[in-house]
């Protein structure tokens, strides 16, 4: 089974999965459901067969899963994926840890003098490394009219904008960029490197862009207020990745200024379509790791990446929250196949999900090529609850061979040798 769209976890216990059994008393509800042509199955219907591996509940599936992973070399993987993950932790003990490891983290940054490797969010401040989109909303979108392109065109922003005289400026913004990007990156191959350093324009919008600009002419501004793809443009702007000297300091304090009647105005059925950003609450809509920094890091400085990474590991340490930050992995998207996924994690995902099923007879045949550490992952497959009874491993080369406590040699002539390095393994 190849891995298709899904998460780590959903693919890991694909062999897991199991009709429900129904111990329904009342069968009307399956008449109405196989008449409407719907599921008979509950929607809270547990379709993974915990008992299979010992597990009480969802949390020591997790558990169990994290430790099988972590002993096939993905510990580190799972910890990179949980960071990136949407924090769901809002108002529990978990979410309270995370906010003291935030506070924690701003100390250690103060006491080490390395304060201006994150600009944090502050309501009264523009932050210099999010955009102009970020910085006017200040806090991250739950309705999806507000996410990426269709922000520019949602009415209620646009009115916002208009109301405080934004529309004409970000116009003005847009087309600036429309012009300095199309020059610079005239005649380029597509996939070129610029596109990735710039990802403020899209090189498929390219020939839109071109042609409204050929439009407008030497005129600054468009005929109309808040033309779509000039908002679009200013809004994904970011002064000090793009360089292009084109904020100035009385814009960004309108910005500023633009943001409490933004998020008054920007509610739906009476609930606010913004989760913004609040230094004493976790906000759900953003990643474990953002959710740490409560800012954006100054990509503009040497290491600046690999700095923070290591204070923020200093503090997820010291509160306890490593376990927490893979398991929020393990809700990876690997993509269609596992296109988002190495060859090695693949290999780890899949040799993981065959060792679940707790098979008689476990072959590998070319799988040690792909993993960095054979040493452990044989270690690990000859000791614990989850061995298999028995191991037979196909290897590329004699010093893979020799990590097996027997090992089977045949020659292109059909003679076999057999030599047993240590006494064989013999598995409960």
């Amino acid at each position: 089974m190849r891995l298709r769209h899904s998460s780590i976890a959903r693919r890991y216990i694909y062999g897991l999965r199991t009709a429900p059994q129904s111990d329904l008393e009342d069968t009307r509800p399956l008449f109405e459901a196989h008449r409407a042509g719907n599921s008979p199955d509950p929607v809270d219907t547990q379709w993974v067969d915990l008992a299979a591996l010992g597990a009480s509940d969802t949390r020591a599936l997790d558990l169990r899963m994290l430790d099988l992973l972590s002993r096939l070399g993905m510990d580190e993987d799972l910890y990179r994926f949980g960071l990136t993950a949407t924090s769901r932790c809002e108002g529990t003990p978990l979410g309270e840890r995370m906010i003291a490891a935030r506070r924690h983290l701003h100390r250690r940054l103060v006491a080490t003098g390395k304060t201006d490797l994150v600009l944090p969010f502050d309501l009264e401040e523009y932050n210099q490394r999010a955009t102009v989109a970020e910085n006017l909303l200040f806090g991250v979108p739950t309705d999806p009219a507000l996410v990426g392109q269709r922000l520019a065109s949602e009415p209620r922003f646009r009115a916002v904008l208009a109301e405080h005289g934004l529309l004409r400026d970000l116009d003005r913004l847009g087309v600036a960029v429309a012009r300095t990007l199309v020059e610079i990156s005239r005649g380029l191959p597509p996939g070129h490197a610029l596109f990735r350093c710039l990802p403020v324009i899209d090189q498929e919008a390219l020939p839109e862009i071109e042609r409204r600009l050929a439009v407008l002419g030497d005129r600054a501004l468009p005929d109309r207020p808040g033309d779509d793809v000039f908002l679009t443009l200013a809004l994904s702007y970011i002064e000090p990745s793009h360089r292009l000297g084109l904020l100035d300091r009385p814009l960004c304090r309108r910005i500023v200024g633009a943001r409490g009647p933004l998020q008054t105005r920007l509610h739906s059925g009476g609930k606010p379509d913004i989760a913004p950003f609040d230094p004493g609450r976790i906000n759900m809509r953003s990643s474990m790791l953002d959710n740490l920094l409560f800012g954006r890091i100054d990509t503009t400085q040497m290491n600046a990446e690999v700095d923070i990474q290591e204070h923020v590991r200093a503090a997820v340490r010291h509160f306890g929250l490593e376990g927490d930050v893979r398991v929020r992995g393990l809700d990876y998207g690997v993509g269609n196949r596992g296109r988002l996924l190495t060859v090695r994690q693949q290999a780890s995902i899949e040799l993981a999900r065959a060792v679940l099923r707790q098979p008689d007879l476990l072959v590998l045949d070319g799988t040690l090529r792909h993993l960095e550490d054979c040493a452990g992952v044989i270690e690990a497959l000859t000791s614990g609850p989850l061995a298999p009874e028995s191991l037979l491993v196909v290897t590329d080369t004699a010093e893979e061979a020799a990590l097996l406590p027997v090992q089977v040699t045949v020659e292109r002539s059909g003679a076999v040798h057999i030599a047993q390095a240590s006494s064989p393994v013999v598995l409960a």
